[in-house]
């Protein structure tokens, strides 16, 4: 699941990042380096956007089966955030955003529940 989460949160640069020897020559001689364009984001091919909707759906699932048991007040929002996403159908294009939105939501929970090592 956290490489799922990692998947959709991360960034997905399409093209390999540029060398950076003249930003560290730049940053030696105490010069700002030069502003970069935000890598362009590759779009989940379809697939790609059903295989982890239909993770994030399964974890969705057991979630709201054991976080009320794992915090110290009831998430009534997080889970009711969780189950307005698992049931959101998005467009072909809005699927990225939507996976976003759905992994933003499943990692506050788990914020909330911590850690087992507690």
């Amino acid at each position: 699941m956290i490489a799922t989460l990692e998947e959709v949160l991360s960034d997905r640069p399409s093209a390999a990042a540029p060398a950076r020897n003249v930003e560290g020559l730049l940053a030696r001689l105490g010069l700002p380096a030069p502003r970069r364009q935000p890598p362009e984001v590759t779009p989940l091919c379809p697939e790609d956007a059903a295989r982890i909707a239909d993770r994030f759906r399964r974890a969705t699932r057991q979630l709201l089966q054991v976080a009320p048991h794992r915090v110290a007040f009831y998430p009534t929002h997080e889970l009711r955030q969780l189950i307005a996403l698992r049931n959101e159908q998005p467009a072909p294009g809005e699927a990225l955003s939507y996976l976003r939105r759905y992994a933003l939501s499943i990692v506050a929970l788990l914020d909330l529940m911590g850690d087992d090592e507690e």
